[in-house]
């Protein structure tokens, strides 16, 4: 790839999408070509292995099923999301998961969904430990797919009882929200500090 780059003058990302796109199944090709599908399409499936390539004809073909296309192609092809590898809370370098180059994207994608969380997880269950061992009240870690709402929650300090949120979304992005209560348990506590201090305590907001 470098030495066509040199020689025709154009960048090498640019030779490797073409022989990516080149090698192709050829009924895929013969698709794009006749515009029956469309760029994002052909693209996602650069990503695939020959037998998903296969798959994906064979659902194609089928009078029963339909081919995923677009953004639904791609996640197909990487195991139901598409997750980047700028995701990752772990060491890349000591992952031994399937991780593919995305030559139309800007970061190289999990191929293996399943593996990224596996390793995803180990590494959110170690700074949960760091998070208790720093003296936070809690750490909460919220259903994967589950958005933390910021409004149902108030924000305080790891002195006055503050947890951590771990927010898990589907695209891999791992959060942890320091310092926050749910409004119920703000309230509760509230009004636990009236009763044992006697004096009533800052109106907290919902």
């Amino acid at each position: 790839p470098a030495d066509i780059a040199t020689f025709f003058g154009v960048t090498e990302l640019l030779v490797r999408r073409v022989l990516a796109l080149a090698g192709l199944a050829a009924p895929i090709r013969k698709l794009y070509a006749e515009d029956a599908i469309d760029r994002e399409t052909i693209r996602a499936l650069t990503l695939a292995t020959p037998s998903q390539q296969a798959e994906w004809l064979k659902l194609w073909n089928s009078e029963t099923e339909r081919a995923p296309f677009g953004r639904a192609c791609k996640a197909w092809v990487t195991g139901g999301s598409t997750i980047t590898t700028d995701k990752a809370l772990f060491d890349l370098a000591a992952y031994t998961g399937a991780v593919t180059a995305d030559l139309f994207g800007e970061r190289a994608v999990f191929t293996d969904a399943e593996a990224f969380w596996k390793a995803q997880a180990a590494e959110v269950s170690a700074r949960i430990e760091q998070y208790l061992a720093r003296g936070w009240a809690d750490v909460v870690c919220l259903e994967r797919g589950t958005y933390f709402q910021r409004w149902e929650y108030v924000q305080t300090t790891k002195k006055k009882g503050g947890k951590v949120y771990a927010e898990q979304r589907r695209d891999g992005t791992v959060t942890f929200h320091e310092g926050w209560l749910k409004a119920s348990e703000a309230r509760k506590k509230s009004r636990q500090d009236i009763d044992s201090d006697g004096n009533s305590a800052a109106d907290v907001k919902p």
